[in-house]
Formats: structure tokens, sequence, C-alpha cells
């Protein structure tokens, strides 16, 4: 039974500590959301989006940085996680926006490239899993 309990008590342990990551990204979502829609451009960096430093979210506990970038699309939302002792440490989750229908519309996802950077499937909401 331990076998197939610690692994999910992990998982459940990492996704829950993913969750203060989830909530700086839906700050950061709302602040470039209203940068689009008052200038009508997306910015590429944390100062275009009139958001702190990348590495000044290294004071929240598991955030280790939050930066908006262009890659894959302008407006993107990266987070760095700081999860010591585990898998998730130095994993990255992103948001990314799309504006071809109007409003922006953002998709959750573990960051793809280069490999290795993304979070693991069981460590971020459902929400993220593609």
């Amino acid at each position: 039974l331990a076998v197939i309990a610690l692994p999910v008590y992990q998982n459940y342990t990492i996704r829950s500590k993913v969750s203060e990551a989830m909530v700086q990204l839906s700050e950061a979502k709302t602040t470039v959301s209203e940068k689009y829609s008052t200038e009508n451009v997306m910015p590429t960096d944390n100062t275009t989006a009139g958001l702190d430093t990348p590495e000044s979210y290294d004071d929240f506990e598991y955030v280790k940085r939050l930066e908006i970038t262009s890659t894959p699309v302008p407006g993107t939302i990266v987070v760095t996680l700081k999860i010591p002792g585990s898998s998730a440490d130095n994993k990255q989750i992103q948001l990314v926006p799309s504006t071809t229908t109007g409003p922006v519309v953002w998709t959750c996802e573990s960051v793809a490239a280069p490999p290795g950077v993304g979070a693991d499937r069981n460590h971020i909401p459902a929400n993220c899993r593609g």
C-alpha cells in the first residue's frame, strides 16, 4: 500500500505548493491583459508589463522567478518553481496569450523547450495539462 500511496501523496504536496505559483501567474495575467487592452500591444518584459523584476519573485516561498517574455509569443508569462528537494524544483509553467478572437485568451501549460525545464504533468493543475 505504501508503494502506491507515497508517490500519490508526494505529487499532492507538490501540487499544493505549485498553487502559490498559480496565484502569481493569475495576478500577472491580469496585469498583462490590462496592458494589452489599454495599449493594444503585448508587453515583452516585466518592465513594460508594469511588474517587478523577474528575480524579485524569489521572496515568495515556492516561486523562484516570474518573467514576461516573447517566447513563444509576446506576453507569455513564465514562472519558475522553487520547491527544493523535489523533482519540481526549478521547473517552469507558462501562460501563453492569444488575441486572435479579440479579447486575450490564455493557455496554461508546462514549458516545452528546452527539454527538461517544464514542470511534470503530475505536478501542475489539471487546467495546465493540455
